[in-house]
C-alpha cells in the first residue's frame, strides 16, 4: 500500500484583496503574504509537484494542512479545484493547519467545502465553531489491507489562534476522543496533524500547546506513524519506542535550499529474519519503505533521502 504526505502548499492568492478589505488578525497575514510568503510559495511549483505525486500512483494522499493564507471563505472555495485535482475524498485525506482555521468565520467556509475530504461528510451541518475545534475530530478511515490494512487518524490542531500566535491545540475532549481511536484502531496506525506533536519541536508561537499531553498519550499506544507540516522543512523527529514521526517540506516551496517536497510510504507484509536491519525481529511483520522527494531548481524529481523499517504484526494494534 503506497501512502503520500503532502503539506503546506499555501495554493491560494490574496492578490484580488486590499489592505482594507480584510479584517482583524487577516491585514497581519495579508501583509506577510505581500512581503514574503507569495515569493516562497508559487504556484508552477506546486502543479509539478502535484503531476509528480499523481505519477507516484498512490492509494491515499494525506495532507496536513495550510491550503490557504488567511482563511477566507473564497480562499477556501478555489483550494477545492486542488483537492479534486489529487483525487476523490475517498483516496485524499485532509486536516487543516493554522492558515486555514484563520478565524472563525473559517469553519463554516471549510466544513462546505472541504467537509468530504476531512470525513465529515453526512454527519450533518455543524455550525460555527467559534474559536473551538469542532466536535467531529479527529476523523478515521481504514483502508483495507494485508495484515489488518492502516488506520489513518486525523486530529485538528487548528483554532481561530490569537493576533501575532501561529500555535495549535489539540483540547482535552479530542485527547480522550484520540484514546478511543487508538484502541479500535485495526492495522498499521498513521496519525496525521498540523503542527509538531512533541514539546520543544517548534518554537512557542508556533508550538502546539498541548504538546506534552499528547505526547505521552503517542508514548503510551505507539502509533507506528506520526505525520505533521507547518515546519515548512524536511525533519525526522524522534523515535518514541515503535512510533516514527515524519514533517514534509511544503509542497509549493520556492525558499533556496528547501526544495518542495513530498514523502511516499511503501508499506507491505513481509516475514523478517533473525537479526537482519535495525528494528527487526523475527515473525511475519510489515517492512515501511520511505523516500523523501523534492524538486530541482529546474522541475526535476529526485531523491532526497530513503529509508526502510520492520514492525512486527503483533506490535500494530492496541488492546481493545
Amino acid at each position: 500500500m503506497r501512502l503520500i504526505h503532502l503539506t503546506d502548499p499555501h495554493l491560494t492568492s490574496l492578490a484580488d484583496q486590499t489592505l482594507c478589505s480584510v479584517r482583524g488578525k487577516r491585514r497581519l497575514g495579508y501583509l506577510s503574504w505581500q512581503r514574503k510568503r507569495r515569493f516562497r510559495h508559487r504556484p508552477e511549483i506546486l502543479a509539478r509537484v502535484t503531476e509528480a505525486v499523481l505519477q507516484e500512483s498512490p492509494a491515499q494522499i494525506v495532507i496536513s494542512g495550510d491550503l490557504a493564507q488567511v482563511g477566507l471563505p473564497a480562499e477556501i472555495r478555489a483550494a477545492r479545484a486542488w483537492l479534486e485535482s489529487l483525487g476523490p475524498p475517498d483516496r485524499v485525506a485532509l486536516v487543516l493547519g493554522n492558515h486555514d482555521f484563520y478565524q472563525a468565520d473559517s469553519w463554516p467556509a471549510i466544513y462546505r467545502n472541504w467537509g468530504d475530504y476531512l470525513g465529515l461528510a453526512g454527519q450533518g451541518w455543524a455550525p460555527g465553531a467559534g474559536s473551538q475545534q469542532p466536535a467531529e475530530f479527529p476523523w478515521e478511515r481504514h483502508l483495507e489491507g494485508p495484515a489488518g490494512g492502516v488506520t489513518l487518524i486525523g486530529l485538528c490542531s487548528a483554532y481561530a489562534a490569537p493576533l501575532l500566535m501561529a500555535d495549535g491545540r489539540i483540547g482535552v475532549d479530542q485527547l480522550a476522543r484520540l484514546e478511543t481511536a487508538f484502541c479500535r484502531a485495526r492495522g498499521l496506525r498513521c496519525v496525521l496533524l498540523h503542527h509538531p506533536p512533541l514539546p520543544g519541536m517548534a518554537a512557542w508561537r508556533k508550538a502546539l500547546r498541548d504538546a506534552r499531553r499528547l505526547g505521552a498519550l503517542l508514548e503510551r499506544h505507539q502509533p507506528e506513524l506520526v505525520l505533521h507540516g507547518h515546519v515548512h522543512r524536511n525533519h525526522a523527529g524522534p523515535v518514541v519506542g515503535t512510533t516514527r514521526i515524519f514533517a514534509t517540506a511544503s509542497a509549493s516551496s520556492a525558499q533556496p535550499g528547501v526544495p518542495a517536497s513530498y514523502r511516499v510510504f511503501d508499506i507491505r507484509a513481509a516475514e523478517a529474519r533473525p537479526g537482519e536491519g535495525r528494528g527487526r525481529s523475527p515473525g511475519p511483520g510489515w517492512t515501511v519503505f520511505m523516500q523523501l522527494k523534492g524538486l530541482t531548481p529546474d522541475g526535476q524529481v529526485h531523491m532526497l533521502e530513503e529509508d526502510r523499517w520492520f514492525l512486527p504484526f503483533r506490535q500494530l494494534a492496541s488492546a481493545p
